[in-house]
């Protein structure tokens, strides 16, 4: 079932209701709820309400598995006592994950990535979360999460998420009645050798009916990856190795201008099998990675070789520089030195 921003709706596994605030992808849109809270919810789990409660009920997907998919819950920013949970057991568990979830589970390759916080624990949440790109770390979520239940946090582009290094989490436990103090989890995970776009990252799992990557953040430690996730990209890992080596190889500066080759065969030898979409994210990756670091590293120009092909790539990379860096200029690179494949872009 499709829905538009104004359309009046009825959730279909609870009570109440609201309107389509914000379409956020085709699985989700946002709900104002009467009370004036906006919820992120499942498109399958909502239905059309009409002034004489006549409801669309076609294509409704009826989950047979309630015990796994559980309602997104509201960021509750009053009246947090009363929903608090009682009498918490001394040792009860504290199992807190982010969830990589791509929102086109047919091309997660080149899909949007859904963030998630799941809390699959007897305690309620108040938590925080920042990322890392390059050397500056910055806000990206905070509030309130209930115990058992998962939330929509974000979603990212495959070009932005590729991005991030690192991710922190914070997070205080709470529970009402009696209770046995706990410290609170603070947690950095690495996600630099996470390759968000190969499509064997994201499995089976216990908290979503998708696909997803599930990274746990319970303690207060670096975390890299769960021994299975990390196990399933020791693969990746390696080829990301390999290609800092080469990148190596092919970064030299003369005159302080630094050459990026963009090329699939110089970033990933193993391309075979990759389709159009997964390439081109994977050449992009690259570029913003490769900019990135020229910028913090004060280098006053880089060179971009892209080829000629379909003009895909040179398109991607140009629009991406007019869109996300408009202060710097560019012009195509010497003919001599590079063919009419490559752009040069200035940097200071």
């Amino acid at each position: 079932m499709k829905f538009k921003t104004g359309d009046k709706v009825k959730f279909l596994n609870d009570s109440g209701g609201g309107v389509v605030s914000e379409i956020i992808n085709e699985n989700q849109v946002l709900i104002l709820t009467g009370d004036g809270f906006e919820i992120p919810v499942a498109v399958r789990d909502l239905i059309k309400s009409g002034n004489n409660a006549d409801y669309e009920i076609e294509n409704i997907h009826y989950n047979k598995e309630p015990v796994k998919r559980e309602i997104e819950k509201k960021n509750k920013p009053a009246g947090i006592e009363s929903l608090l949970p009682f009498d918490v057991p001394k040792n009860a568990p504290k199992n807190i994950a982010l969830g990589f979830v791509p929102s086109d589970q047919n091309n997660a390759g080149i899909s949007d990535i859904n963030l998630y916080l799941v809390n699959d624990s007897p305690y309620a949440l108040s938590f925080f979360i920042g990322i890392q790109e390059n050397v500056s770390w910055k806000y990206t979520k905070s509030g309130y999460l209930e115990a058992d239940t998962k939330i929509l946090l974000v979603s990212f582009s495959q070009s932005d998420v590729s991005k991030i290094k690192n991710m922190h989490f914070q997070a205080v436990f709470l529970a009402r009645g009696k209770y046995f103090p706990q410290p609170p989890a603070d947690t950095i995970v690495s996600l630099s050798e996470v390759r968000f776009y190969k499509e064997n990252t994201f499995k089976e799992n216990d908290f979503f009916d998708e696909k997803a990557l599930i990274i746990p953040v319970s303690g207060n430690d670096k975390v890299k990856l769960d021994q299975e996730s990390a196990e399933r990209l020791a693969q990746a890992m390696t080829e990301k190795n390999d290609t800092t080596v080469e990148k190596t190889n092919q970064q030299e500066r003369q005159n302080d201008i630094l050459e990026i080759d963009l090329h699939i065969e110089k970033i990933f030898e193993n391309h075979d099998g990759m389709s159009a979409g997964e390439i081109i994210t994977m050449q992009m990756n690259r570029f913003y990675t490769a900019l990135e670091e020229a910028m913090i590293n004060k280098v006053q120009k880089i060179v971009f070789i892209h080829g000629i092909g379909n003009g895909k790539l040179k398109y991607e990379l140009l629009k991406a520089l007019d869109e996300k860096y408009p202060d710097l200029k560019y012009q195509d690179a010497s003919f001599k030195e590079y063919g009419y494949g490559a752009t040069m872009v200035y940097l200071s």
